[in-house]
C-alpha cells in the first residue's frame, strides 16, 4: 500500500486597508453595490478680443466738405450752409466700403467698450481751431453691439449684449460715422484719433 502524503496549506487571515477612493463591498448581501466619486476639473481661461477695421492697418475716415463750397471767391448764400449726415468720401483700413467692421468675442461676462480721444478739444487743424467730436455721429448695424457716442471728453461707453451660454459674447457689426455740423469751420485739415478699449465687467 502506497503511503498517503498530505499537504497542509495554512492561509492566514489578512486584513488589508482600503485605499482612498475605494469602497468595500458587502458580499453577504443579496445585491451588492459600490459607489465611488470621481472629481472632474475643466480649466477654461478667460479671453477678450476686439477688432475695429481690418487687422492690417489703422482705419481712417476722410470727409470731403468741398461739395457746394469751392475754394476762392464764394458767391453762394451767406454764411455758407453747414453739413448734415455727410458720409465719408473714403475709408481705408476696413473690410467694409461704407463703415468699419467691428467684432467682439469674449467669455468673461458682459463687455464694455469705452474710448479715448487724442485731444479733448476736438479734431484739430494744428492752428488752434477745432471741430468737436460730436460732429461725428456714430451708428451701428446691430443694437447688441452699439458704438459709443463720441464727445470731446471720453465719458461715453457702450455695453455689448451677451450672445449665448450666459457669459459668452460673439458679436459683429458695422459701425458708420456721419459728419453733421451746422457751423462752417475755419479752413484747414482737421485730424484726430479715437482709440477704443474693451473690458469685461
Amino acid at each position: 500500500m502506497k503511503p498517503h502524503h498530505f499537504l497542509h496549506v495554512l492561509l492566514p487571515s489578512l486584513l488589508l486597508p482600503v485605499p482612498a477612493g475605494a469602497t468595500r463591498i458587502d458580499c453577504d448581501k443579496n445585491t451588492p453595490s459600490s459607489t465611488l466619486p470621481v472629481t472632474v476639473t475643466v480649466n477654461i481661461p478667460a479671453f477678450l478680443f476686439l477688432q475695429v477695421g481690418n487687422s492690417q492697418q489703422t482705419p481712417e475716415l476722410t470727409y470731403d466738405l468741398s461739395q457746394g463750397l469751392t475754394s476762392g471767391a464764394y458767391s453762394g448764400p451767406l454764411p455758407p450752409a453747414g453739413h448734415s449726415n455727410l458720409q465719408p468720401s473714403s475709408i481705408t483700413g476696413s473690410d467694409l466700403s461704407n463703415g468699419l467692421n467691428v467684432t467682439v468675442r469674449a467669455n468673461c461676462g458682459q463687455v464694455k467698450i469705452a474710448y479715448h480721444v487724442s485731444d479733448n478739444n476736438g479734431l484739430s487743424n494744428g492752428q488752434g481751431q477745432y471741430i468737436p467730436y460730436d460732429a461725428l455721429q456714430a451708428s451701428s448695424s446691430d443694437s447688441n453691439l452699439p458704438s459709443p457716442t463720441l464727445r470731446n471728453a471720453a465719458d461715453a461707453e457702450s455695453f455689448i449684449g451677451i450672445s449665448s451660454y450666459g457669459s459668452v459674447t460673439n458679436r459683429s457689426a458695422a459701425w458708420r460715422y456721419a459728419y453733421s455740423n451746422a457751423a462752417t469751420p475755419a479752413a484747414g485739415v482737421y485730424q484726430g484719433t479715437v482709440t477704443y478699449r474693451a473690458s469685461c465687467l
